[in-house]
């Protein structure tokens, strides 16, 4: 797949700095403005998402993170012997994630390419090959993900859950105290941190809705896209999604590309 020209890092770097830069300035003026604090809400939302998603495809669905691909957690002792029932539960929750998408969709994806870029989905044999080695522990991620490709009902809350193993939570609340400090109501910190959460719908839209749109070829993308995802998948940008998704699967360097929210490589070309 030709790789749709788009801008270089530097001109990415300036443009996630003008972007933040503006999102900073009208958070420090949030007391004075409700437009103001909404808007820089919304715009610092969409950095904290952009850069979570990539941290979780990373070092959670690529297991990065060392720990996550043990079958078995890391064994407490002592006086925080206590917390072991906690770092099963996280592990285990994580742990799904990698399992689904790299164990799994990675392996369909290599093995089934031409399957995988014409319907969207793994062949048959494939998914029943995952479900006989991997379906005793996760039976529910497997099927709750399409076996990595699109997530649907649980497989939706699951994922989302994710962004929690993030920077977000900890950038909402010292956002939330800052627009708290500087005067705003408990009504409107309320609404501000509804705001700020928002942009995780494309969290969620982009492994749940779109992701397996960016494995098709153009002419079947074209096709295959749902009306109420066409604006996105068939605009330019969606045209660089799946260029960089490409190269995330089969590039030289596979270990790069983990971005899939629109316009996130302004914030996330320095993580990968």
């Amino acid at each position: 797949m030709k790789h749709v020209s788009t801008w270089g890092k530097r001109e990415e770097a300036v443009a996630g700095l003008v972007w933040l830069s503006l999102a900073l300035g009208l958070a420090a003026v949030a007391g004075t403005s409700v437009w103001a604090a909404a808007v820089s809400a919304v715009l610092l939302g969409h950095v904290a998402v952009s850069v979570g998603e990539t941290v979780v495809h990373r070092n959670v669905y690529h297991g990065h993170w060392a720990w996550i691909k043990a079958k078995r957690p890391p064994a407490l002792a002592g006086a925080i012997a206590f917390l072991q029932p906690v770092v099963d539960g996280v592990h285990g929750w994580l742990r799904a994630g990698y399992v689904h998408h790299w164990v799994v969709h990675h392996d369909h994806a290599r093995r089934a390419p031409a399957e995988v870029a014409t319907t969207g989905m793994p062949p048959a044999d494939l998914a029943a090959e995952a479900d006989n080695v991997h379906g005793a522990g996760h039976a529910a991620a497997l099927y709750y993900s399409s076996y990595g490709m699109e997530c649907f009902s649980f497989g939706i809350a699951a994922h989302t859950s994710t962004l929690l193993a993030t920077p977000m939570p900890l950038v909402g609340a010292v956002l939330g105290g800052w627009y708290a400090w500087a005067g705003t109501s408990a009504a409107g910190v309320a609404a501000l941190m509804t705001l700020f959460w928002l942009p995780a719908c494309w969290y969620a839209a982009s492994s749940c809705g779109y992701h397996k749109y960016l494995h098709l070829r153009p002419k079947l993308r074209a096709a295959a896209t749902p009306w109420w995802l066409r604006w996105l998948v068939l605009s330019r940008e969606g045209a660089r999604l799946a260029a960089d998704h490409h190269a995330h699967h089969f590039g030289a360097n596979a270990d790069a590309y983990y971005n899939i929210v629109p316009l996130g490589r302004w914030f996330t070309w320095w993580l990968a």
